[in-house]
């Protein structure tokens, strides 16, 4: 198992020091991601989805390094249909947002999304400040356009909620192993 670990490392490293010096601009991403929720709660009328788990738009930026790995933060608004506007949507800010670290693997065509991120509350959690509320884990597959823009569709898997999430936003959820799914397409520009 040793081995099978270092050779692993050994082959992602030499994949990672090959893209660096075949694209050595485009470092900084700035993204935006839609996201619908397979597995929303079931609620009683009047009550809100917790965050994570209503359609979203995230925006976020993140820099690339060592080829195929990345650092990005992610900030989450909500979309709320029904609106009184020509649109009838309105988006609010969650105050959810996320940082972490992933990879993006070149399969010889597609690539190969992996990310893992720690979900934090700002404003939405009164008198608390910022606070621990998940982690969230993506898999997806990114195309590229060209050598700046890419689209990508993703699966992403939020669990792992905080003892003071549940209390503050999860009363109604009994299982501690409470999990939302989320499917989405997103886009990233390469600067």
């Amino acid at each position: 198992m040793r081995k099978l670990s270092i050779v692993s490392l050994v082959v992602l490293f030499a994949v990672g020091a090959q893209s660096v010096w075949a694209d050595a601009s485009g470092r900084v991403m700035v993204t935006a991601e839609f996201g619908i929720p397979l597995n929303p709660p079931v609620i009683d009328e009047g009550e809100a989805l917790p965050p994570g788990a209503a359609d979203t738009v995230s925006i976020g930026a993140g820099y690339r390094f060592w080829g195929i790995f990345h650092g990005s933060i992610h900030l989450y608004n909500e979309i709320i249909y029904g609106a009184a506007n020509p649109v009838g949507i309105t988006i609010r800010p969650m105050g959810l947002f996320s940082g972490g670290i992933g990879m993006e693997i070149p399969l010889g065509g597609p690539n190969l999304i992996l990310d893992s991120q720690w979900l934090f509350t700002g404003p939405s959690a009164p008198n608390r400040g910022v606070m621990s509320y998940a982690r969230q884990s993506k898999i997806g597959v990114s195309f590229t356009l060209n050598q700046s823009w890419r689209v990508h569709v993703f699966s992403r898997t939020i669990r792992n909620f905080s003892d003071l999430a549940q209390a503050e936003f999860l009363p109604f959820l009994d299982d501690p192993n409470t999990r939302f799914t989320t499917i989405g397409i997103g886009t990233s520009l390469r600067l």
